[in-house]
C-alpha cells in the first residue's frame, strides 16, 4: 500500500515542517550558546579597553560598570524570555507536525485541526525571533578624547573610537525567515485534501448511507 497516495501533498508539506522545526530548534540552541560566549567577550573586551578606568576599583564596582557599559548582559533577561517563547512554540509545532503525520500515514485523521493550532504557534515563535533580531546586542564603543597640534601650534581635541567586533546573528536570521516559511507552508497544507480510508466519523456515514440504501 502506498501511504502516500491519499493526502500526498499534505503529507509532504508536514514532513517539511517537521524538518524545518527541527532545523530551527536546534539553530536556536546555538544562537544561546552564541549569545553567553558574546557576554564573556564583552567582558573581556570592557576590562581590556577600561584598564585605566577600572584600575583601583573594587571586583564589585567593576562588574557595575562592566554591567552598565555590556549591551548583551543588559538584554540577557529579555533574550531568554524570547527565545525561550520561540523555543516552546516551535517545540510545539514539532510535536502537532508528528502527531498529524501519524495520522495521515495510517490513514486516521487528517491532522486539519492539529494544522490549525500548529499555524498559531508558529505565528507566535516568528514574532517572539523577529523582537530577537530587532533587539540583538550592538557592538560595543569607546570614546577617548586625544590632544593633538595643529599647524598653527594650537591644540585640537580629537574623539579616537575603539569599537569591538559585532555579534554573528546569522543563526537568528535564519530562525526568522525559517518560521515564517514553516507558517507558510502549514497554512497551504490545510488547504491540500485527499480522503482516508480508516477515518472513522466518515466509515460510520457511509454504512448509515448504505443501510439506508437498502
Amino acid at each position: 500500500m502506498n501511504l502516500f497516495r491519499s493526502y500526498k501533498s499534505r503529507k509532504i508539506l508536514v514532513l517539511s515542517v517537521i524538518v524545518l522545526s527541527v532545523v530551527i530548534l536546534i539553530l536556536l540552541s546555538l544562537l544561546i550558546k552564541t549569545f553567553f560566549d558574546r557576554i564573556v567577550y564583552e567582558q573581556e573586551w570592557l576590562k581590556s579597553n577600561l584598564s585605566k578606568e577600572l584600575t583601583g576599583l573594587s571586583d564589585a564596582q567593576v562588574q557595575a560598570i562592566i554591567e552598565k557599559r555590556s549591551t548583551s548582559i543588559q538584554l540577557r533577561t529579555i533574550f531568554l524570555s524570547l527565545i525561550s517563547t520561540a523555543i516552546s512554540a516551535i517545540a510545539l509545532v514539532l510535536i502537532l507536525s508528528i502527531v498529524s503525520i501519524y495520522g495521515l500515514l495510517s490513514n486516521l485523521f487528517n491532522g486539519s485541526k492539529l494544522l490549525q493550532i500548529s499555524t498559531y504557534f508558529a505565528l507566535i515563535a516568528f514574532v517572539m525571533l523577529f523582537f530577537l533580531v530587532a533587539l540583538q546586542p550592538t557592538e560595543l564603543t569607546i570614546s577617548t578624547t586625544i590632544q593633538l597640534q595643529g599647524p598653527d601650534g594650537s591644540l585640537i581635541n580629537v574623539n579616537d573610537i575603539t569599537a569591538s567586533n559585532k555579534i554573528n546573528y546569522t543563526s537568528a536570521w535564519i530562525c526568522l525567515f525559517a518560521s515564517f516559511t514553516v507558517m507558510i507552508i502549514i497554512i497551504v497544507s490545510r488547504l491540500k485534501y485527499g480522503f482516508l480510508t480508516k477515518d472513522i466519523i466518515l466509515n460510520k456515514k457511509f454504512k448509515a448511507l448504505k443501510n439506508e440504501q437498502h
